[in-house]
């Protein structure tokens, strides 16, 4: 992740620097200005970029646990012996806390998102 981040860093810095170039040769100051003002808060789109990723993985798993637990759901549906249900019943509960568990994540991380104030 620390390297995504740095690319994506490096990666931002030189484009942002190649249109402010760019809108300078076409004489646009007021783009120019507004892409000097997107550098100078890079830090605060880099962050953003950031939950984003980690957002997008977070759903993953989630889409993940209940790709498991319908899995689970449609075992029970075959009658299985009250063994294997017993089983199956500790499956789906601690899937069901593990997706509990995920989506406290994602919305701890979409408010983060929003909410967190601009750190240097």
């Amino acid at each position: 992740m620390k390297s995504y981040m740095n690319e994506f860093t490096r990666s931002f810095i030189d484009d942002h620097l190649d249109l402010y170039r760019y809108a300078v040769h076409l004489g646009d100051q007021a783009w120019a200005d507004e892409l000097l003002e997107t550098l100078r808060h890079y830090k605060e789109h880099v962050r953003q970029e950031m939950y984003r990723i980690n957002r997008k993985e977070l759903w993953r798993q989630f889409d993940a646990v209940n790709l498991q637990l319908l899995q689970a759901y449609n075992k029970l549906q075959d009658g299985p012996d009250e063994e294997t249900q017993a089983r199956l019943h500790r499956l789906i509960r601690q899937l069901k806390l593990q997706r509990i568990a995920i989506t406290n994540q994602i919305c701890v991380s979409k408010q983060a998102a929003n909410w967190m104030p601009y750190r240097t």
